[in-house]
């Protein structure tokens, strides 16, 4: 019986089982074959299943929001890949860092990435703000995506209190037009049925005389 005292578990384990596989040529051909010809081939082809993800790169949409006019102005981007990507705030060509806010990178439902980065800009003048731009930086990508801060480009809820309150001005109104006409419709027709009243300036009849006797 073999000697095993100062010897570790993988040392024997090949005691016990080497000398057996080191003899066993049909097994050894199969691990060769496995090794030299199977396993490469199975490589390949999960990489090449891989690589439309390894290399893919989708670049997002970018939209400005804004809660109210006061608020920091806010540069979205949603629905890009990979998440290796960066966002800031630039004027005259330099990076700005004051007043700025960068939020993290957060997952979409369909396995793509969004992100937004705020910046205050409540003591800058309405004229300077065309002066920002909003820079999007992605990996892969050689190219930055840059967005210049124009007014009519910001999205804010007050624009969509005024877009829903507009439907429901004109909802009313068409309401109450249809109601109006409806009623003038009801009164011709009533009028319509209605049988015809008796003539009221019909002449009474004579009065008659009577002669007195002779």
């Amino acid at each position: 019986m073999a000697d095993h005292r100062g010897k570790s578990c993988a040392h024997i384990f090949q005691d016990m089982y080497g000398y057996k596989w080191n003899n066993d040529q049909a097994q050894l051909e199969y691990l060769k074959n496995y090794l030299n010809q199977e396993c490469p081939e199975w490589l390949k082809k999960y990489v090449g299943y891989g690589r439309s993800s390894l290399m893919r790169t989708d670049l997002p949409s970018v939209s400005f929001l804004q809660k109210t006019s006061s608020s920091p102005v806010s540069c979205h981007a949603r629905g890009f890949y990979p998440n290796r990507a960066e966002m800031f705030w630039r004027k005259d060509g330099e990076e700005v860092h004051d007043g700025v806010d960068k939020g993290e990178i957060l997952p979409n439902n369909d396995g793509t990435f969004q992100m937004s980065v705020d910046i205050d800009l409540s003591s800058v003048a309405a004229e300077d703000w065309t002066k920002y731009e909003c820079v999007f930086q992605l990996s892969g990508v050689k190219e930055d995506v840059t967005h210049r801060l124009e007014k009519t480009r910001i999205l804010t809820n007050e624009s969509n209190t005024i877009n829903l309150i507009i439907p429901v001005v004109a909802a009313v109104v068409l309401l109450g037009l249809i109601g109006l006409i409806g009623f003038i419709v009801y009164k011709k027709k009533k009028n319509a049925k209605r049988p015809p009243s008796p003539v009221e300036n019909a002449t009474a009849p004579e009065e008659t005389k009577f002669l007195p006797e002779p």
